[in-house]
Order: structure tokens, then sequence, then C-alpha cells
């Protein structure tokens, strides 16, 4: 695995020239690191402030607890070579199977380096992060060189990379957390504008409701006066009809009376009147 930033490269080790890795102003503006299937996985970015291209072909390199896989390019998915300022994409596949890995890097052969977080970070989903790249520039000759040795040295390995590792994935881990913490407070803070936002909504509706509630008070009272005042009106013309009635009534009962006295009257001079007549015929007859 490509070291920490200032370490010597794996690959620049190995290589004829020494080259050491160096940090510069070019960055990786992170777009998603994330899985596509069980064996391949997506990366996308823009690099920024990148003068010249590399021309190896990108690789991703992944480092495990106990061994290195270095997984090419799938054809046809890388979008060409980087170019400063546009996006940048390419999906990388295992020629092996799949082993669990804690720290992925971005090499352009001896060139380039970008050190990667986790696939899938949260802290990267909602914008774009920038890593720092890392290019090879050769090393400084020592002013004196090494005396030949007669006995040849014994190859020791050291403890560095598997320390620089560690930092790596502690430097990624961390700044994944402070991600996550930025993204926490910017919701928060969103979350209390908008609780902000809604307690004025709910005091405007509030209050809307209370001068609706009371133009409906005041509209029931008014209709509830003009139903009372008309119901009066009512009451006061159904008694004006009783009354009416009433004296209606005592009219036809004085106009029944008079009626009965009438016909006895009548019947008492029709009566008188058959005296009479039977009284003149008598006379008439003694004639």
């Amino acid at each position: 695995m490509i070291s920490n930033i200032g370490a010597p490269s794996l690959l620049a080790a190995r290589s004829t020239v020494a080259f050491v890795l160096a940090s510069t102003e070019i960055s990786f503006e992170l777009d998603q690191f994330t899985w596509r299937g069980p064996d391949r996985l997506l990366l996308s970015g823009t690099f920024v402030g990148l003068r010249d291209a590399p021309a190896e072909p990108p690789v991703l390199e992944l480092s495990g607890p106990h061994e290195t896989q270095r997984l090419p390019a799938v054809d046809g998915t890388v979008s060409g070579p980087p170019t400063d300022g546009q996006a940048w994409s390419a999906e990388f596949a295992w020629q092996e199977p799949p082993v669990p890995f804690a720290v992925a890097a971005l090499q352009f052969g001896d060139a380039m380096v970008v050190e990667l977080p986790e696939p899938g970070s949260k802290g990267f989903r909602f914008r774009r992060h920038a890593l720092q790249v890392q290019v090879a520039e050769p090393a400084e000759p020592s002013a004196e060189p090494a005396e030949p040795s007669a006995e040849p040295a014994e190859t020791v390995v050291p403890d560095e990379p598997v320390a620089a590792t560690d930092l790596v994935r502690l430097e990624a881990q961390l700044l994944v957390a402070q991600d996550e913490v930025r993204e926490l407070r910017a919701e928060l803070e969103t979350s209390r504008e908008e609780l902000a936002r809604a307690r004025v909504d709910l005091a405007s509706e509030r209050a809307r409701h209370a001068e609706d509630a009371q133009r409906f008070r005041d509209g029931l009272a008014h209709v509830q006066e003009s139903a009372e005042a008309a119901l009066a009106q009512v009451r006061g013309q159904l008694e004006e009809a009783v009354a009416a009635r009433g004296q209606a009534d005592a009219r036809m009962a004085a106009f029944e009376t008079t009626k009965g006295e009438a016909e006895a009257a009548r019947s008492e001079a029709e009566r008188l009147l058959g005296r009479l007549t039977a009284m003149r015929d008598a006379l008439g007859d003694d004639s």
C-alpha cells in the first residue's frame, strides 16, 4: 500500500530511479467512491490544479491486513486521462476473489497517488470532499554515498508501512467523522430554521383561525338577532290575528243571537198576523 504523505511509494522503491511522493497543491474533489457490484468499485471526481496528466493507466490499490490487491480499470469505463477541472471517472474490478481491505488508493503508475476513504462513506454523500494528491518527484542524492559492504545487508522489513497504513486509515476515519459532524450540524441548523418557520406559520394560522372564528361568531350573533326580530314580528302578527279572530267570533255570536231574535220576532209577527186575519174574517161574516 502507498504510505502516508511524505513517505516513499512502494512502486517507486522498486524502480531503478529513486522517487518519493511529495504533497502538492493538486486536489481530487471526490464525487463518488461506491460499490457497483460485489466485485466492482466506482470512483468519480474532479482533479483541481493538475497541470500534466499522467500517462500511466489508473489502478486501484487495496490494502488489507494480510495482502494488497491491485485492481485494474474495467475496459470502457475510464472517462479519459485526468484533466484539470473536468470530471473523471472509472470502474475497477477484482481479478481474484474479493477480500476485506482497510485502505484504498488511486494510482497512476509511479506518477500520482490519491488516498481514498472507505467506499460509501457518509461524509461524502451530500457534497464533494477535496482529497490531497501526491506526485512522484526524484529523490535528492545523498551527499555521502554509502560504502559498499563486504557482507550482504540483512533484509529488514520495517514497521513504518504498517503504522503509516494505520495512520492513513485513522486520518480517513477522522475526515469522515468531521464531515459527519458538519453534516449533522448543518441538518440541525436546517431543522431549527424549519422549526422556527413552522412556529411562525402556526402562530399566523392560529391568528387567522381566531379572526375567522370571531367573524363567524359575529355573523352568527347577527343572524340570531335577525331571527329573533323576525320571530317577534311573526308572534305579534299571530297575536293580532288571534285577537281579530276573537272579535270576529264575538261578532258572529252576536249576529247569531240577533238572527235568533229576528226569527222569533218574525214568528211572533206571523202569529199575530194570523190572529188578525182570523178576526177580520170573523167580523166580515157577522156583518
